[in-house]
């Protein structure tokens, strides 16, 4: 089913119409909806989806906020989409679920962003080990990110 929305020439975009079918899908008030158009996307790293995963990360549905944050995190690894992706793992430092605010630490200490130095210095205090202990990672990978870039610059 994937390949019917990816061009025949193997690349990773999708034409508009593709597209716009699968932001209706993304937006269905169908749970199995939502994810098989999330399923269908996850290898296409398409800047244009970017909208539309941030806002599936507000979504109440456990399944479909960790799978848009997981795409969120593939894409941006691939096309570096920046400030807004950064702010919606920070937003999920502060969701209702451990294993939600474990996975935005993780990934926001994968992207080694100074912007989230902050809120991952808050999440310290968060209420579970686990959490915790991702947050001192992720910080970690902050602070080794930051001294590779300043070694980087001066080379």
């Amino acid at each position: 089913m994937r390949e019917k929305y990816a061009k025949n020439t193997g690349s990773d975009e999708i034409d508009d119409w593709e597209l716009c079918e699968l932001i209706s899908s993304l937006k269905s008030k169908n749970r199995f909806k939502r994810l098989n158009a999330l399923f269908i996307i996850e290898n296409l790293n398409d800047k244009r989806l970017i909208e539309p995963l941030i806002e599936l990360t507000k979504e109440n549905d456990r399944a479909t906020k960790e799978y848009a944050l997981y795409l969120l995190a593939k894409i941006e690894n691939h096309v570096l989409c920046g400030d807004k992706v950064i702010k919606a793992f920070i937003d999920a430092l502060n969701d209702e679920n451990p294993s939600i605010r474990s996975y935005a630490s993780l990934v926001l200490g994968d992207f080694g962003d100074y912007a989230a130095a902050k809120p991952l210095i808050l999440a310290l205090k968060d209420e579970d080990e686990g959490v915790r202990e991702e947050v001192m990672n992720a910080l970690s990978n902050i602070l080794i990110s930051m001294g590779t870039r300043r070694v980087a610059g001066k080379i």
